[in-house]
Order: C-alpha cells, then structure tokens, then sequence
C-alpha cells in the first residue's frame, strides 16, 4: 500500500532528498499534539507530506492534519536564489523548478521565496507561461503570504505580456482596492504598487482610457514611489499623455524630473529628445 501511495516519487528522487538531507531532522507537528513524527520529509503529493521515518519506512500526513512543519531550506534553494541574484535565472530555473514542484504546498516560509524567485525568473527569461502559472501558484496555494502583491504584480504582467489585457486589468484593480483603506506600507509592498502602477496605466492605455491611464502612472510618482525604474517609466508615460492634451509645462516637468532624479535610466535619452521636441514656454512679461 505504502509502495503505490509513493508511486509519484522515483526511488532515485528519493535516494537524492535523503542523501542532501542525511544530517537533516525535520519534523511535522500534527494538530492537537505537542509530539511531532520526525524524520526526513520527501515531498508533497495529493496533499498528503510523506516523511522518512528512519529504518521504519514512509509514512503519508494529510495536510488538513498538519498544525506546522519545521524544515531546513534546502541547499537547492539558496543555490537557486544566489544563482537568480547574480542574474542567472535559468540556471535558477534549473535547480529551484525541481525542488519547488516537488515540496509544493508544503507549509514552510522559504517554499514561498523559492516560488516566488521562480516565477520571477521565469519572468526574467520571458516565458510568460510558467511565469503565470508559479505566481498562480503562489497566491491560490499561500493565500496568506505575505508576498501576494509581488505576486499578483507578476502574474498580471505574465497576463499582459500575453495580450490577456482586460483579466490583467482586473486582477490589477482588484490588487490596489485591496490597499484602498491601508495607510502604511512595507517597502516591498510599495515596490509591488510602483511596478503595478506603471502596468494598470498601460491597461488601460490599450483599452483607449487615457484620463484612467495618466491617473494610474501618477499615483506611481507620488503615492508608490520606491521602484526607481516604474517610477522613470511613470514619469515618460505621463508626460506623453500631458502632452497629448496640450498640458505642455505638465508634460516637461514630468521630463525633468525622469532626467534629475533617474540619471541612470536607459528612457533618459528619449526623456531628452522628447523635451526638446516640445515647444518652449514663453514667459509672461511682468
């Protein structure tokens, strides 16, 4: 019975989690006891976590059943994460996908960095597809992640990068009516809300609303300001838009904002030419 519970995982699968877990102990706390079944935990299947209990053999745990569960972050993942910070994100792809999808759902803390960096990786890569379907992940599987505004920032630019724009657009409304109430933010919070910003302006730009556009890139020059890159984004696409409707010193004070506070961003030469296209602003006689 316990060889066909265990039929999802490869005895080579197996062998290599308990050779880069031999001096692990980790140990899963079922609800309503103090006392948890130790041993090594080989992954998640069918919500059930299975667990090598020493010479005893596997045993499966319902998830329904599991109170918590203590397990070191595998090497794999701090590789994958290094490996994605040095800007090495199929090499990322390569060690972090293995050992996400097979602990997947596990109630740990660094299975949440470990999805998250692998979906941005995906992202980093343009493979739009499994981007959207690890951010997807994340938010359906950790509702309670402290990670959903990246997360949903992400899938909806996943959406959007594949023409989804109206469902992007919804998920993106829906993510800042969800902060419609909330007064302080954590920076990463805020980083999320830059990047989604800039997004929903394109949305909505797509969907001919301009008046709905120039709001969304404002907010991200005022209210979600800590993504240096949206927040140049915010200001070229807003200045585009006041000119657009003849709102010129609008229009150039966006462009020499993006050119004094964002040096280094690579719209600063459009921000240039753009600022010498449009006409000069004569001042009134006194």
């Amino acid at each position: 019975m316990m060889a066909s519970a265990m039929r999802g995982f490869s005895r080579i699968g197996i062998a290599l989690v308990l050779i880069l877990n031999a001096a692990a102990e980790d140990k899963v706390f079922l609800k309503g006891s103090s006392v948890p079944t130790t041993g090594v935990i080989l992954g998640m299947e069918k919500n059930q976590i299975y667990v090598q209990i020493g010479e005893a053999g596997t045993t499966g745990l319902a998830l329904a059943n599991v109170d918590r569960v203590e397990m070191a972050i595998p090497d794999s993942v701090t590789k994958g994460i290094q490996d994605a910070e040095a800007g090495k994100d199929a090499a990322a792809i390569a060690t972090l996908d293995p050992t996400v999808t097979n602990f997947l759902g596990l109630p740990v803390s660094w299975m949440e960095d470990a999805l998250l960096q692998l979906a941005q990786s995906y992202l980093a890569i343009q493979d739009w597809s499994n981007a959207l379907e690890r951010f997807s992940q994340l938010r359906t599987i950790y509702p309670q992640s402290p990670k959903l505004d990246m997360a949903l920032a992400g899938e909806s630019l996943a959406l959007y990068q594949l023409k989804q724009f109206d469902a992007a657009r919804k998920e993106l409304e829906t993510l800042f009516q969800s902060h419609s109430t909330e007064m302080a933010l954590t920076a990463d919070q805020n980083k999320a809300l830059s990047r989604a910003s800039v997004l929903l302006g394109k949305c909505y730009l797509v969907a001919k609303q301009d008046d709905k556009a120039l709001e969304a890139f404002l907010s991200a020059t005022t209210l979600y300001y800590l993504d240096s890159d949206a927040v140049a984004e915010a200001q070229f696409q807003s200045a585009l838009l006041f000119e657009k409707i003849n709102k010129l010193p609008r229009a150039r004070g966006q462009l020499e904002d993006l050119i004094q506070e964002h040096p280094l961003s690579p719209l600063v030469a459009d921000a240039k030419k753009k600022l010498e296209s449009l006409p000069k602003i004569e001042k009134s006689p006194l």
